[in-house]
C-alpha cells in the first residue's frame, strides 16, 4: 500500500479512488473539530467535570490530585489537628514534657518538675548554707572551762581560766562558722576535733581579749 492509498482511506464515501478540492476541505473541518474536542498534552484546558485516577494518601508527586484525594487528605490533617493541643490555653492529657530550663530561669519558660526539683535543692542549701553561717539564733554562750561546741553554739565568750574549747567534726556542716572570744586573763586553746585541722595546724592559741572566728571546709577549719 502507498502513501496515497493512506490518505485515500480517509475519504470511505469516495467510490471512485479520486479526491477533489471539496473532499479535502470536509476532511480538514472534521480533523479541526476533532481537534477542538481533545485536551492539548502541554497546559490543557479542561471543561465539564474533568476525571482521573485518584492517588493514594499521601502521595507527594506531580500526579494529578482528584477532589477525593483532597477530601481524603483533609479527613487525615484534621485527625492530626485533633490530636494537637491549642496555642491558647491547652489543657494536656497524659504525661506531657518540655525542656528543662537552667536553674534560676526566670521567664515565663514552662518549668518541669526537674526545674522544680533542682531549684528545690538549690534552696534547701541556701537555707543550711545560711543555718550554717549563723547558727541556731546566732546563740550565745559563755564557758570557764573545758568546752565542747555543738550545733546549737555560735559566739562562746571565754570569760576566764585557761582550757580548751574542741570544735564539732567539720565534716557534714559546710560553712558553719563559729565566733570563740576570749575575755578572761588565760590562754584559749582551740582544737579541730583532735584531728581536723584549723587553718592547717591541729590547735589555735587564743590570747586574752582576742577573737577568733572559724568557718567548715566540711573537711577541717579555716580562720576568717
Amino acid at each position: 500500500m502507498t502513501a496515497w492509498d493512506d490518505i485515500r482511506a480517509y475519504f470511505p464515501d469516495n467510490t471512485d479512488g479520486d479526491i477533489s478540492a471539496e473532499d479535502m476541505r470536509d476532511a480538514v473541518t472534521d480533523l479541526e473539530t476533532l481537534d477542538a474536542l481533545n485536551a492539548k498534552l502541554a497546559g490543557p484546558t479542561f471543561t465539564g467535570v474533568p476525571a482521573a485516577p485518584t492517588a493514594a494518601p499521601n502521595t507527594n508527586t506531580t500526579q494529578l490530585a482528584t477532589t477525593a484525594f483532597v477530601e481524603a487528605e483533609s479527613v487525615l490533617l484534621n485527625a492530626a489537628i485533633d490530636l494537637k493541643a491549642p496555642i491558647d490555653a491547652p489543657t494536656f492529657t497524659g504525661v506531657p514534657a518540655a525542656p528543662t530550663a537552667a536553674p534560676d530561669t526566670n521567664t515565663t519558660q514552662i518549668a518541669t518538675t526537674a526545674f522544680v526539683e533542682a531549684e528545690s535543692v538549690l534552696l534547701n542549701a541556701a537555707v543550711d548554707l545560711k543555718v550554717n553561717l549563723t547558727g541556731s539564733n546566732q546563740a550565745y554562750d559563755t564557758a570557764t572551762g573545758t568546752t565542747v561546741l555543738d550545733a546549737d553554739n555560735y559566739l562562746l565568750n571565754c570569760t576566764s581560766g585557761t582550757f580548751t574549747v574542741t570544735l564539732p567534726t567539720a565534716v557534714g556542716i559546710l560553712m558553719k562558722e563559729y565566733v570563740v572570744k576570749n575575755s578572761g586573763a588565760g590562754v584559749i586553746t582551740l582544737d579541730g576535733d583532735t584531728a581536723e585541722t584549723i587553718d592547717g595546724e591541729l590547735t589555735q592559741a587564743i590570747n586574752p581579749n582576742d577573737c577568733l572566728t572559724v568557718r567548715s571546709t566540711n573537711a577541717g577549719w579555716i580562720i576568717i
